[in-house]
């Protein structure tokens, strides 16, 4: 087989396009800024294989004040209208909680971790994987959380361009955490 030619290459790679982090989507400011009061979005979060299991619908709605709220039967979090995603913020967070209680890692480490991973993993299409310790030097210290995985599902017919949000271990009945939009309202 002949190698490409210089020009052929540099073509090749133009016609792929820019590579595109993750964080540019699933972090990006605002995306829920239009969202119209009378219209909230659902998810439906499960946690399983926790200290902390999950079962529940979650509403991320506007406030007629301004801002937004995520709720389930009561108010959980805000956000300023210029926020990143706060379905995603929401999950992340809950993952660097899960994590750091069930290792002993400082919720700082992880979560810094995990924000370079995302902005250092380019989009894939449709669906995202996420290694956020593959190649940690302290992924040893981690157990089984080393192997963690974030997919991210992205659909940009969808509010806030994120279907689905997953977080797993490689492991068999380890931890399993969802969120994924509840379409149909």
């Amino acid at each position: 087989m002949r190698p490409l030619p210089a020009a052929a290459l540099c073509l090749l790679l133009a016609a792929a396009g820019p590579q595109v982090p993750i964080s540019d989507l699933v972090l990006a400011p605002g995306v829920f800024a239009e969202l119209p009061a009378t219209a909230p979005v659902r998810f439906h979060h499960t946690r399983t294989g926790a200290k902390t299991p999950v079962d529940e619908t979650l509403h991320l709605s506007r406030r007629p004040e301004g801002g937004l709220v995520i709720a389930g039967d009561t108010p959980i979090a805000e956000f300023g209208l210029g926020s990143a995603n706060p379905i995603v913020l929401y999950f992340l967070e809950g993952v660097v909680r899960e994590m750091a209680q069930e290792t002993g890692g400082s919720p700082f480490y992880i979560r810094n971790r995990m924000r370079e991973a995302l902005s250092r993993t380019a989009i894939a299409g449709a669906v995202t994987e996420v290694q956020p310790f593959d190649k940690d030097p302290n992924r040893g210290q981690m157990g089984d959380w080393g192997g963690l995985t974030l997919e991210f599902t992205a659909d940009r017919a969808v509010p806030g361009g994120v279907q689905a949000l997953q977080a797993q271990l490689d492991a068999p009945e380890g931890y399993r955490e969802a969120m994924v939009l509840v379409k149909g309202d």
